[in-house]
């Protein structure tokens, strides 16, 4: 094996409270931590070439299903002048080298002390220094482009240039003479193979600057072309490299995963909280046929046997009872105390601009309040892992969103060091969030750990439904000051919700339970819990306060997260104000984004699409706007309440994403969030009692079917920006537009999510 690309990087030699407080400037390598055969040419972290020739690439992001893996192969591939057909994907190995350094800096207000925080989100040196410290290849937040796209570039420009150069020499011409296109380089009539050169191209060197190719980003048919749903039959020339073994079924997840004597476990925790076991009847789960043993942990009962059926069925029999201290999540009080943080507390100013106090003390000041319920995440997928334990090591099958903190947890729970615990990470069916919760891991290790035998563990969908974390409740009130034309000189955001974003750090960088995580951040705020909040109209005077607030449950991440409330009321907030001075929502919207033209062509092209009417009575038609991490999408929805419930009939979506790399999986992506927005419009969500959600089944939860579906119109947008993800921007804007889309069909307001 040969390896000819190794990254220099400073490392940070102290670090406290999570953070870098000083460090000392020690040239260091991380070694390359792609494995391969003694034949294989490693050409950097993330191309190794085979000596069959194939290309294999190590992609450092989770797989969830919408297409992050091809995206990254892609710039690769094309970058690299390989033919697409000889290229393989694989997870990387965790390592530093792979850090998500912009989920870093988003994540960094939030990870830090309240005080320190924004500080340190603004010096690159300082996040650099703590993701060399602490691996940050975390997944999550329309990230992967962001972050790994140069990198991606450089990656596959680098071997294009080691090829062509090693061809050059045995010609003897410069390498810029050279054509690297289909696994081969050429010179006029010459011709040679990158499994010809890969060996020679081991010895050569890089240029201190990278030339690119022209031809690397994206499609080039694609470029500067308005894109409409495909319906022009223009297809992409790199199909997923995901989608065979799904469609055949031969792709693995973790609870896919055989082993040799395997044993598998059904498990039973208490209320979400800080409970533990008090009682369970071991002598009943043993009497159940093929069970083979049952557990008994602090915090949750185990039962073992030769088939998950009968490991569930003996759990049932063992009635496993539990304690909990402290107060339990109730939906009864839940929202009222939500209000109450509002009315009667002061909040954190987290962003402002301008000067609102003294704008909202004058005549014309106009209030929404608006509630959002805990959403849950309903994936088909349960939580799954499968563990092996012997001679103090440890193996995880596992979809972690963060592996070298699930590998830092799990070492943590089992006694060993980390060094000895490894993690294969697999791909998930979903639940951007949830796969940051660690506990099936470690559940699934300690059994391991016990029983000395490889032990798969898959939570029923009642465990999973109790157990998930979910997006925290709201209660939103914005204020706005308008003058007689309706235009609006100050508005004041106040969000009142539990800090979910901090409370997720703590479970991830400090190994603390959900209730731990909770009890620490009852009184923080949270900057992550306003994202979306700040509109992108031109508004003079704008604030946005959070307002922590201790609801007694748990909370996590989920896809658009806080974008989605904050969308929601604000979206539907500014509908309020055009309606109440009497001006056509979308012009209305339209006047406020001068220094927004992307949006505004968006809103354009959405109307053309629609057939917008204004949203006049009765029409039906609701329109909406959001802007996220770079990325733009507007919004008409056509909508009726009827007997049965809502219906949306039609989504008119124009979106821009940047440059498209991939319009098939760019689209994938957004009809994705848009059938995610339309989930979180109308279900979704459920309510709590001593700690338990009342739904337990997907069927409680209102979730949209194939029948609910309604026509989709989706327009990529020209555009010349750097290419941005498309995997969340399909979200936000939903529900807003549905809600107001009904205030149009019925003339009633809509003010919670979900929408019934």
């Amino acid at each position: 094996m040969t390896s000819i690309s190794r990254r220099t990087v400073l490392i940070t030699g102290a670090v406290g409270a999570g953070l870098v407080v000083g460090w000392s400037l020690l040239p260091t390598e991380f070694d390359n931590p792609v494995r391969a055969a003694p034949d294989d040419i490693l050409f950097n972290t993330y191309v190794r070439l085979t000596a069959s020739g194939s290309i294999t690439i190590s992609i450092p992001v989770l797989d969830f299903g919408l297409g992050e893996s091809t995206l990254l192969a892609q710039i690769i591939a094309q970058e690299m002048g390989a033919d697409w057909r000889t290229i393989a994907i694989e997870p990387a190995t965790p390592s530093p080298v792979y850090a998500n350094m912009t989920l870093l800096k988003r994540w960094a207000p939030i990870i830090a002390p309240q005080d320190t925080g924004t500080a340190i989100a603004q010096s690159d040196l300082l996040l650099q220094r703590y993701a060399d410290q602490t691996p940050f290849m975390i997944s999550g937040e329309a990230s992967t482009l962001a972050s790994y796209y140069q990198p991606c570039r450089d990656a596959g420009a680098g071997v294009r240039i080691l090829l062509a150069s090693a061809a050059a020499e045995r010609w003897g011409i410069d390498w810029e003479q050279c054509t690297v296109a289909n696994n081969f380089v050429s010179f006029d009539d010459k011709q040679l193979s990158f499994a010809q050169l890969a060996q020679e191209a081991a010895t050569q060197t890089l240029p201190d600057i990278l030339p690119l190719n022209p031809d690397g980003s994206g499609e080039p048919e694609l470029r500067n072309v308005g894109l409409q749903a495909l319906d022009n039959g223009m297809r992409t020339n790199y199909p997923r490299l995901d989608l065979p073994a799904k469609v055949d079924g031969s792709a693995n997840f973790a609870a896919d995963i055989r082993l040799p004597e395997m044993l598998y476990a059904a498990t039973r925790q208490g209320p979400l909280g800080n409970s533990r076991v008090k009682t369970f009847n071991r002598e009943a789960a043993m009497q159940v046929d093929a069970v083979v043993d049952a557990i008994q942990k602090d915090d949750f009962v185990a039962v073992l046997a030769t088939n998950w059926w009968a490991a569930n069925q003996g759990l049932t029999a063992s009635r496993p009872e539990f304690i909990s201290i402290g107060r339990l999540a109730d939906s009864d009080t839940m929202q009222q105390t939500l209000e109450n943080a509002v009315r009667g507390g002061q909040g954190y100013r987290l962003e402002s601009v301008g000067n609102v106090g003294d704008a909202l003390t004058q005549d014309g000041v106009f209030i929404g309040q608006y509630r959002v319920a805990a959403a849950q995440h309903c994936t088909i997928e349960t939580q799954s892992a499968t563990a092996r334990f012997a001679d103090g090591r440890a193996e995880i099958w596992y979809a972690a969103q963060a592996p070298s903190q699930t590998q830092s947890a799990v070492a943590e729970a089992l006694g060993i060091p980390a060094k000895n615990v490894t993690i294969y990470t697999m791909p998930s069916s979903g639940g951007c969030g949830k796969a940051l919760d660690h506990r099936p891991a470690i559940q699934a290790a300690l059994l391991a750990q016990q029983t000395q035998r490889p032990v798969q563990l898959c939570w029923s969908r009642g465990e999973e439904q109790v157990q998930n974390l979910p997006r925290p409740p709201a209660y939103l009130e914005l204020a706005a000051a308008t003058r007689q034309d309706g235009s609006i000189t100050a508005m004041h955001h106040k969000i009142a919700t539990p800090a979910a974003g901090r409370q997720t750090m703590r479970r991830l960088f400090d190994g603390e339970s959900p209730a731990q995580a909770r009890a620490e951040t009852t009184s923080s705020y949270d900057r992550h819990m306003v994202a979306g909040a700040m509109a992108p109209y031109a508004i003079a005077n704008i604030s946005i306060d959070h307002h922590p607030v201790d609801i007694a449950l748990p909370t996590g991440m989920m896809r658009a997260d806080s974008e989605t409330l904050n969308c929601f009321a604000r979206e539907c907030f500014i509908d309020e104000l055009a309606i109440n001075a009497a001006r056509e929502p979308l012009s209305y919207r339209v006047q406020m984004l001068g220094k927004t033209p992307r949006l505004v062509a968006c809103l354009s092209q959405a109307a053309t699409m629609a057939g917008w009417d204004g949203g006049s009575r009765n029409s039906g038609q609701g329109i909406a706007c959001h802007s996220m991490h770079g990325a733009m999408i507007a919004i008409i929805a056509n909508a009726q309440r009827r007997d049965d419930g809502v219906r949306v009939t039609r989504l008119s979506a124009a979106v821009d994403i940047g440059q498209v790399i991939n319009p098939d999986i760019c689209l994938q992506q957004i009809e994705s969030g848009i059938v995610n927005g339309i989930a979180n419009a109308l279900g979704g969500s459920s309510k709590y009692r001593g700690g338990l959600t009342n739904g337990r089944h997907l069927r409680d939860y209102n979730l949209p079917v194939l029948a609910d579906m309604p026509e989709m119109e989706i327009f990529l947008m020209r555009s010349n920006s750097v290419a941005r993800d498309a995997d969340t921007i399909g979200i936000p804007a939903v529900a807003p537009a549905i809600a107001n889309a009904l205030f149009s069909a019925t003339g009633f307001r809509f003010r919670q999510l979900p929408l019934i």
